[in-house]
């Protein structure tokens, strides 16, 4: 019976399709066999996109405001303008500046220096220079002559000769004449009397039986005679000379003097003098000369004071001035002085200036941080309209829609400034 039985596979039922629409597309069920299913719609690419950069950006700024959020604060102070007037001393027994004395340290410099020139003579005149000579004198008388100083000799061209000086002309010996060698000079200067050998007689004898008596005659010609002009050193010479060597040497040795100093050190006009130590000549007024030689030594001495000194003792002079916290604006700091006397001797120089430099109140920037984090920008910028040490401010916030200053205070980064 068992063989008999046959197995049947049980189908679930076929879905019954539904008849066409008249518009030729699928019919609409509006009853499915079954529990109905519930459809899920996903949402669009745009939607999902602007979330996604919603949560991106809000997230960076976020995250810029936690992390990397700052203040900036420029602070101008106020400013007033110090000026004053003050009378110092620069001395050489002063070591050290001294506001109580009013004085600075001086140091003094010294140089000296030698010139010898040439200068030429301006002067002139003529200058004779007279013929001279030696004559032979005969004398033919049996008792000596004696002849004085300048007896006339003329030769026998009409040339006048003197005789240098007193002489004793031997008397005739038999038949020989007496005869002596004596020295002529020309009664004049020039060149005609260089003459030749001649026979010379004595005018003072004229009219006289000496006349022929007592005569002379030269072997050799006469020489030296000349009639020249010739430079001579004039007064006024030797005056131009002292004066153009004195100033030469003196700015010689000027500069040699600076050349000595250092540069911290302040050289005044006034605070150099120079002084002729000597000053001559060989020669004298008159002289007979081309050119002439004048030497001159002067000593140059300078007192000065260091710079830095000066502004030392005047920046001191400031301080004292100062009200409270005020500091001074360093580049505004002036210090202008001017020499009113100077004492060589005593090795001081009075100088009287004036001094000015703007100060200002300095704000104490960690109270003032304390002061503002955490503040509304508003709230800040009135607290610091109202503080007298600002003068004027620039408060910035970062990222830019901040609106409070940061609690941190090392994210509240303070600036001074003092330019205008």
């Amino acid at each position: 019976m068992e063989k008999n039985k046959r197995l049947i596979d049980i189908l679930p039922p076929k879905k019954k399709s539904l008849p066409a629409s008249p518009a030729g597309g699928p019919a609409e069920a509006s009853v499915k066999a079954g529990k109905p299913k519930l459809v899920r719609s996903k949402p669009p690419r745009a939607l999902i996109l602007a979330v996604l950069l919603v949560l991106l950006f809000g997230g960076g700024a976020l995250s810029l405001q936690i992390f990397f959020a700052k203040a900036t604060l420029l602070v101008w102070p106020h400013m007033r303008q110090v000026e004053l007037q003050e009378r110092i001393e620069a001395r050489t027994s002063e070591k050290t500046v001294s506001a109580i004395d009013k004085a600075v340290p001086a140091k003094l410099f010294e140089q000296e220096k030698s010139l010898t020139r040439f200068f030429s003579a301006s002067g002139s005149r003529v200058v004779d220079t007279k013929s001279s000579g030696t004559i032979t004198v005969f004398n033919k008388r049996d008792v000596p002559q004696i002849l004085v100083a300048n007896t006339r000799f003329i030769s026998q061209e009409g040339r006048l000769f003197r005789l240098s000086q007193r002489v004793t002309v031997p008397a005739v010996s038999g038949t020989v004449p007496g005869s002596l060698a004596v020295s002529v000079a020309a009664a004049e200067g020039g060149e005609e009397y260089n003459i030749n050998p001649s026979n010379f007689s004595l005018p003072g004898l004229v009219g006289s039986p000496l006349y022929t008596l007592v005569y002379g005659k030269s072997q050799e010609a006469m020489s030296g005679g000349s009639k020249k002009t010739q430079a001579i050193v004039t007064n006024s010479d030797i005056q131009n000379a002292r004066e153009t060597l004195a100033a030469d040497t003196t700015k010689l040795v000027k500069d040699a003097l600076l050349s000595l100093i250092p540069s911290t050190y302040t050289v005044q006009d006034q605070s150099i003098t120079t002084r002729v130590l000597e000053a001559s000549t060989p020669v004298k007024e008159g002289a007979a000369l081309d050119q002439f030689t004048f030497a001159v030594k002067v000593r140059a001495q300078a007192l000065v004071f260091q710079q830095q000194d000066l502004e030392t003792l005047s920046h001191e002079f400031l301080l004292e001035s100062l009200k409270g916290e005020e500091r001074v604006h360093e580049e505004t700091f002036r210090a202008l002085y001017t020499v009113r006397s100077i004492d060589m001797k005593a090795g001081v120089i009075f100088l009287e200036g004036d001094v000015e430099a703007a100060v200002y109140l300095e704000p104490f920037f960690g109270e003032l941080k304390n002061s503002l984090v955490g503040k509304k920008k508003g709230e800040a910028e009135v607290f610091l309209l109202a503080n007298p040490a600002v003068a004027r401010f620039n408060l910035s916030l970062w990222p830019f829609w901040m609106t409070v200053v940061p609690q941190d205070p090392d994210k509240l980064e303070l600036s001074l400034r003092l330019d205008s």
